[in-house]
């Protein structure tokens, strides 16, 4: 795996993780591309304090990652990738619209050769525009894909399988994912087995606006790729409540960074909401 470092700067352990994360972070990404991680390149790592600027590239795809440190982990919270006139660019939580700071922009203007040509204009959009609206809820099955940047940065997939709506359909009111507190989220490194403090690494909730219940057959499946490296030692399982029944914990498989998880039926009621969480476990 190609880690030539071609104009780092900035603490030797912080530049060496950044480096380390941006590889697992990035991987899901660059095997969609159709490119082997493998052949993945992270060049001028620039680390100031609790930020990070990075350049990428693999086979024909090249882009620029920034990071935030937040609970002990480096989150993926901007992602910029250049068009022929203009950079498609998303900034996600921890920096939402706040950004990159002033004392880490001027050092990647020294020392990343994209931040020295300029990261701007922005193109109209976000790189995961084709997401698209939350649209409706179709009896026989469908996709719901948000907009990272309305899920709190992490990539959020629901396959829902078929159920009971009505032919017409049903409009998805609500989508929501949202990262762990502080005194929620499990803490890195994880705790010796046994600990019996928080757990979760993520948190999302459904809505449909449907005057009646909606029975969704098994078989539904909900992929997230996290927006920081997730501990592959430990196990992942997602629990909900929906419709007034609490589910059973569902174990997932991680591959590139992304947890997938098939749910079992469940029932979307009236004016409620399918309240989710994912947690670590040893």
């Amino acid at each position: 795996m190609a880690q030539a470092a071609a104009d780092d700067f900035g603490p030797g352990g912080d530049v060496r993780q950044v480096r380390s994360n941006a590889i697992r972070l990035l991987a899901q990404r660059v095997r969609a591309s159709g490119t082997d991680p493998q052949q993945l390149q992270i060049s001028d790592v620039v680390v100031v304090r609790d930020q990070a600027i990075l350049s990428w590239r693999a086979g024909s795809e090249h882009g620029v990652m920034g990071l935030a440190r937040y609970l002990d982990r480096w989150w993926d919270a901007l992602d910029a990738q250049p068009r022929a006139t203009c950079w498609y660019t998303l900034t996600a939580f921890p920096l939402d619209d706040a950004g990159l700071s002033n004392a880490t922009l001027a050092a990647a203007a020294v020392h990343n050769a994209d931040a020295r040509t300029g990261l701007r204009p922005r193109c109209p959009g976000a790189p995961d525009a084709q997401s698209g609206a939350l649209g409706s809820l179709s009896a026989r099955g469908g996709t719901i894909h948000p907009t990272r940047g309305s899920t709190a940065g992490y990539d959020f997939t629901v396959r829902y399988a078929q159920n009971n709506a009505p032919a017409a359909g049903v409009p998805v009111k609500r989508l929501y994912g949202r990262a762990p507190t502080t005194a929620e989220a499990l803490p890195n490194p994880p705790p010796p087995q046994g600990w019996g403090g928080p757990t979760n690494v993520f948190f999302f909730n459904i809505a449909a606006d449907s005057p009646a219940p909606i029975t969704v057959t098994a078989g539904t499946v909900v992929t997230i790729w996290f927006p920081f490296v997730l501990n592959d030692s430990l196990g992942y399982r997602l629990s909900y409540v929906s419709g007034g029944q609490f589910s059973p914990s569902i174990h997932g498989t991680i591959f590139d960074n992304v947890l997938t998880f098939t749910l079992p039926a469940f029932t979307l009621a009236p004016g409620g909401e399918f309240q989710a969480e994912v947690e670590g476990f040893w």
